[in-house]
């Protein structure tokens, strides 16, 4: 929070485009800010927030809880009981190792590490996730991400727009294409990705195109 309250106090808008766990970090730089009120005025000047390949599931370690009663209903929809912890250390293993028994054991080094350090990493990382979910910066968000994934479950994904929109009454973009590649949605999908963009660009800034009478100065 210092580096960006040095780095980006002159400017008007700050527009935070986070890219796979960088939404984890994006998530707890707003817990941080909202109970400072020296660094709250940094989340005033958010204009927008773009999400690319965030990693979301449902159940344990998820931002979507899936309950067999009625507590969490709104979050149910037929999702499958996914452990988003799980899923997101086999993700983790198959982008660093092709070799299936390499793959093992990055997933097992990885499983007992959260075991070890459970109060400083899973504990928090739940209660960002809630945050997340329960209380979004509320400005425009355009969330890119991919049917196949294998870090993001795509239908939690989906019902957690579906609680934004509903709950929060957040306006959310969501690009989501059929195949891609985690993390490198603008090298497989380049032209789309950059149209979403400007169109998103747009949605935030519709009378400032080709001019800065009404934007001093922005940062993305």
């Amino acid at each position: 929070l210092k580096a960006l309250d040095e780095r980006l106090r002159d400017y008007d808008y700050i527009i935070p485009h986070s890219i796979s766990i960088g939404s984890y970090n994006l998530t707890v730089l707003f817990m941080t800010a909202r109970k400072l009120d020296s660094r709250k005025y940094l989340i005033e000047k958010f204009r927008g927030i773009i999400f690319d390949s965030i990693v979301v599931g449902s159940n344990k370690g998820g931002i979507v809880k899936v309950d067999d009663g009625n507590e969490i209903q709104v979050y149910k929809h037929g999702a499958q009981s996914v452990q988003a912890i799980d899923r997101m250390i086999k993700g983790m293993a198959k982008g660093i190792s092709t070799n299936s028994h390499f793959q093992a054991l990055i997933a097992l080094l990885a499983k007992m590490y959260f075991a070890a350090t459970k109060k400083q990493t899973l504990d928090f990382y739940e209660k960002a996730l809630d945050m997340a979910r329960d209380e979004p910066v509320k400005v425009p968000t355009l969330v890119l991400a991919s049917r196949d994934d294998p870090m993001s479950d795509a239908n939690a994904l989906q019902m957690l727009i579906e609680v934004w929109q509903t709950s929060s009454n957040l306006p959310v973009t969501l690009h989501l294409w059929d195949s891609s590649q985690h993390a490198q949605h603008l090298v497989y999908h380049k032209t789309e990705y950059e149209a979403a963009y400007r169109n998103f660009l747009t949605q935030i800034f519709p009378n400032v195109h080709g001019s800065s009478s009404n934007v001093n100065k922005s940062k993305l």
